[in-house]
């Protein structure tokens, strides 16, 4: 994988877009691109609690990105942009979790979280999906062999293509009755 973030916290690879002749002029920024490596974020989303990341340890922004979800939040007068990606890979696709997390590999969709400082610089980023939960249990992901398992042993059948998302901003609530964004991510097979 390439590590293509610059001493600025944004991806050294040109954007993909571009004003056209005639439009109004905005400030294209590219932020990161597949293969960009970033330090590993070990916190999730808060709104009071500042993100946290391990600098020795890397996350690499994979392929297939289709959707994104983004909120502002300000903590201790600093702004930081929280940006959910879905990776529309298909259910045979393995993707590796960086160079620093040796032989650590995801089989499928997956949904990563970066978080992004005032000036939309990287701060870090994260695998979003560590378990899943449904009427058979609960499948933690296992990442010696990128798939979820239950404590059995047993697994769930690889995520095929995370398709398109909607980031609720307001009117939900975590279990300490601080108001959360939630990510409905839809999930398509052609079976």
């Amino acid at each position: 994988m390439a590590n293509n973030i610059s001493n600025q916290g944004r991806t050294s690879a040109p954007a993909y877009l571009m004003d056209t002749p005639g439009s109004p002029k905005y400030a294209v920024i590219p932020l990161l691109t597949v293969g960009d490596e970033v330090p590993l974020l070990t916190s999730t989303f808060s709104s009071t609690t500042a993100p946290t990341v391990d600098s020795s340890q890397l996350f690499a922004f994979t392929g297939t990105p289709n959707a994104t979800g983004t909120t502002q939040v300000k903590i201790d007068g600093k702004t930081y942009h929280y940006v959910w990606v879905n990776h529309g890979l298909a259910g045979d696709v393995t993707t590796n979790i960086s160079t620093t997390a040796t032989n650590k590999t995801i089989i499928g969709g997956r949904v990563s979280l970066y978080v992004f400082d005032q000036d939309w610089k990287v701060v870090g980023g994260k695998n979003l999906v560590e378990s899943i939960t449904d009427s058979t249990g609960t499948y933690t992901l296992d990442t010696a062999t990128g798939l979820y398992t239950n404590s059995q042993g047993s697994s769930l059948a690889d995520i095929d293509s995370f398709a398109s998302a909607y980031l609720a901003t307001s009117g939900f609530v975590d279990s300490n009755g601080q108001e959360v964004p939630l990510l409905f991510e839809p999930n398509w097979s052609l079976d």
